[in-house]
């Protein structure tokens, strides 16, 4: 029997802003266990307070904490960290910082717009600095404010390791400042990876970068781990046995995510079907939802828990999952609903929902913003739902097993790439 070739163990880090919530924390999360179990040594550098998800930290990986970070970090919140902790101090002198921001504006063209604040620059200053002393073979951004401090980063003195940022939504739902800043650092990057085609698509035409320097993987979602937790029993009321459907959704109660349009078509969906609405999240819009919820005297009918451990549990017993989105990337939460066996209509948002509902096949599609269309997608999945065989079919695309050895394969292939230029060019100097 011929030997199987070793795995080559890298170093790889991940950079976010914090693990507060959300279904990017989580997907770069089953990432991060993902490729420690593969041997890999992984390190989660984290640039501001908060953290959640405490039960899907991988005590393979290491967390590294910014000094804000760190100081926000309670000890009893530690104690629920499975994962090393290590604190990462920034210690530069005055004639540094100087130097270090006289190169930050010159790898922004000099225009003043896009230059970051004071707390995006000390980011700067901690990757930078992290960088330098653990000398990571790749490090993969995560979410804007993780992306621009860590591309900025590579305009400071010291050799650079592969960047791989990770795009998570279209390009247009940035302000212009993030789009002028990724216009200018994107190219600047070794590889990207985009979630979805059309996140693929956006990220070549806003940046320029050519779509074969981007490349699509899905999130990993699908985890055994998500078929034991769907198992369990959610800590509510109206999911407990007999009663009226439960319609479901979950995410950031943010404007993006449109949640007034989904209650809007469930009050109308309500009128003539008898139905309940569960929204999983929080966000800065919660106030404006509970007004809504009161004025349309919903309030028996609609019930706003906040964020949940086990969203999971829920999806496996709601009738329904519904989105409402205005513009995602590859929404998490529909692969989910997918894999618990719960029918699933969404807004045909760009990006991400026709994709995962293959055009509507698996589940429905109406125009965003269209609360007729909406309710009338959710009076048809309830009453004629699609069968669970095929629901749960789907998601099997977008399992964890995948998505990991896909984004194995494109760092080790990035690396050796990255070290063999690196070498030509240590020859040809020489020479």
């Amino acid at each position: 029997m011929t030997d199987q070739p070793t795995r080559k163990r890298l170093h790889i880090a991940f950079v976010i802003t914090n693990l507060a919530g959300g279904g990017a924390e989580r997907v770069l999360l089953q990432m991060a266990d993902g490729l420690t179990g593969l041997g890999h040594r992984v390190d989660i550098v984290l640039l501001r307070p908060g953290i959640g998800h405490y039960q899907e930290i991988p005590a393979a990986a290491r967390l590294v904490l910014s000094e804000s970070a760190s100081t926000a970090l309670a000890d009893e919140e530690e104690s629920r960290i499975p994962a090393s902790v290590c604190r990462w101090p920034i210690e530069k002198t005055g004639k540094e910082l100087l130097k270090n921001a006289v190169r930050v504006g010159q790898a922004l063209n000099w225009q003043p717009l896009l230059f970051p604040s004071a707390d995006t620059f000390k980011d700067v200053l901690l990757i930078a600095d992290y960088i330098r002393k653990e000398n990571p073979d790749c490090i993969l951004p995560a979410l804007p404010k993780a992306k621009v401090p860590t591309m900025l980063a590579k305009s400071l003195p010291g050799s650079f390791p592969v960047v791989i940022p990770v795009v998570h939504s279209v390009l247009e739902n940035r302000r212009p400042r993030h789009r002028g800043r990724y216009r200018i650092l994107m190219p600047h990057s070794d590889h990207i990876v985009a979630v979805s085609e059309g996140v693929r698509h956006s990220v070549s035409a806003k940046t320029g970068v050519p779509k074969e320097r981007i490349t699509t993987i899905y999130n990993p979602v699908v985890t055994p781990k998500l078929a034991v937790l769907s198992r369990q029993v959610p800590d509510h009321p109206w999911l407990a046995g007999s009663g009226p459907p439960v319609i479901l959704s979950a995410g950031r109660f943010a404007r993006v995510k449109d949640f007034p349009t989904l209650i809007l078509a469930f009050h109308k969906l309500s009128l003539a079907t008898p139905a309940r609405l569960i929204l999983l999240g929080d966000g800065s819009e919660r106030k404006l939802l509970t007004a809504l919820v009161r004025r349309l005297d919903l309030e028996d009918r609609v019930s706003m828990p906040g964020w949940v451990d086990n969203p999971y549990a829920y999806m496996a017993r709601a009738s329904l999952f519904a989105t409402s989105s205005r513009m995602e990337g590859l929404p998490t939460v529909l692969i989910e609903a997918l894999a618990c066996g719960c029918p699933c209509v969404s807004t045909d948002c760009p990006s991400g929902p026709a994709e995962i509902l293959e055009g509507g096949r698996i589940g429905r599609l109406v125009p965003v913003g269209d609360i007729e269309a909406l309710a009338e997608a959710m009076r048809l999945t309830l009453e004629d739902p699609p069968p669970r065989t095929l629901l749960l079919k789907r998601a099997e695309y977008f399992s964890a097993e995948n998505s990991v050895a896909k984004y194995e394969r494109l760092i080790t292939e990035t690396v050796r790439d990255h070290r063999d230029g690196a070498r030509l060019r240590t020859n040809l100097e020489s020479s």
